[in-house]
């Protein structure tokens, strides 16, 4: 194999399209294998210029070069094989317990059934346009399969890395861009969030005091979940100054640190609250001056699952203001829209909130009703009379001009 002359290709017709035919090198068998490529029509080509079209293709695809025969030589390394070595080498070491289940489930569910088997030098851009066909076609938002592609861009990315430092032949380096690829945007179904009075509503019918302080401290603080579950009476909880500290975040009843956009993983912010959570909290504590601020009977921090299930869903349907996705991120979402409509900076809202740029906080406000009629009687109603009317002699005037 080693001693076999480079190749040329051959051109031929088919309807009214040249196509190219060439031989090979596929990894795990000693013989290559015959493909084919599209010049293109007859109209637009001449016989010459297909077959130099064809040669050009060859010289820039490698297949008569040593190192491709190389890699057909070297053992099959599948898309499943790299995942693989992916989750036990990377995810489980360096990615936190949500981001391993959540990464883990995507990967399972939607790309290794699709791509387990395939070489990994076959993945090209025509293969991962399929496969966002076929993630549209399932059902899936935009931005899901954003983060799938990220997944599979990852996957791919950690074998060329392992492959170049072993020094094997390696596979070329990630080329498929996600703009070249991306479906078109769509209209999104708005994120659920609750208004000022939505909020109050929930913490006056929640049925015991932890529930009430727990939904208090959400509405006023907009922490997340997690973090809110994670907060130390002894070290992060000031009533006196009235502030809570958030340094971490629970997931499954284990800390890790905070989650954090700015790229700063260990970053801590101090957040103020008003006079009425503070009381909620001291009701909620009646003295007690270490644990957990949230705990269950245990000494051990709340969980989302048992949180949304037990304590949220039973008010909100009590309220009727049950919705899909609605969870505690909803009183986030609200808290943050409410900061933007008070007036507050957007520089504090961020310190508060733990977003790193105005974008975040764009994107997490909501259009607030309430704040309609104020905004309303800024603006000059359209057809108030006393505006000056413009005859048609001036508008004919205005067109000749």
């Amino acid at each position: 194999m080693s001693r076999r002359s480079g190749q040329c290709g051959s051109v031929y017709v088919k309807g009214s399209q040249y196509i190219g035919r060439y031989r090979a090198d596929v990894p795990g068998q000693n013989k290559r294998v015959r493909r084919t490529v599209i010049i293109g029509n007859i109209n637009q080509f001449t016989r010459p210029k297909a077959e130099r079209w064809l040669s050009k293709f060859i010289e820039d695809e490698g297949i008569n070069d040593e190192s491709h025969l190389a890699r057909s030589q070297s053992p099959v390394v599948t898309f499943g094989l790299a995942a693989r070595g992916w989750k036990n080498l990377h995810l489980t070491v360096n990615k936190k317990r949500s981001s391993q289940r959540s990464m883990s489930c995507e990967l399972n569910k939607h790309i290794l059934p699709h791509l387990e088997n395939t070489p990994l030098e076959e993945i090209s851009y025509p293969l991962v346009r399929g496969l966002i066909q076929t993630w549209q076609r399932e059902g899936l938002s935009r931005k899901s399969i954003k983060n799938l592609f990220g997944i599979v861009r990852a996957i791919y990315n950690f074998q060329f890395d392992e492959m170049a430092q072993s020094g094997k032949p390696i596979v070329s380096p990630w080329l498929v861009k996600w703009k070249k690829v991306a479906p078109p945007k769509s209209v999104q179904r708005e994120l659920p969030y609750f208004t000022v009075t939505q909020m109050a509503a929930i913490v006056n019918a929640a049925k015991t005091q932890l529930n009430r302080a727990l939904f208090a401290l959400a509405a006023g603080t907009g922490a997340r979940a997690g973090e809110l579950f994670a907060l130390r009476v002894e070290t992060d909880v000031n009533l006196n100054e009235q502030t809570v500290t958030i340094r971490r975040s629970v997931f499954e009843g284990e800390e890790n640190t905070s989650k954090s956009d700015t790229g700063d993983e260990d970053r801590t912010r101090t957040v103020p609250i008003d006079a009425s959570v503070a009381m909620e909290l001291k009701k909620h504590l009646r003295g007690r001056r270490y644990g957990y601020l949230f705990e269950t009977r245990n000494g051990t921090p709340l969980r989302l699952s048992n949180v949304l299930e037990d304590k949220l869903q039973p008010v909100l349907q009590k309220l009727k203001l049950v919705e899909p996705g609605t969870g505690m991120h909803a009183f986030r979402r609200g808290r943050i829209s409410h900061l933007v409509y008070c007036g507050v900076s957007r520089q504090v809202i961020r310190d508060w909130c733990g977003h790193s740029s105005d974008k975040m906080v764009d994107h997490y406000t909501k259009m607030l009703r309430q704040h309609h009629a104020p905004e309303m009687a800024k603006v000059k109603p359209l057809l108030d009379p006393s505006w000056t009317p413009i005859g048609p002699q001036l508008v004919e005037r205005r067109v000749a001009r």
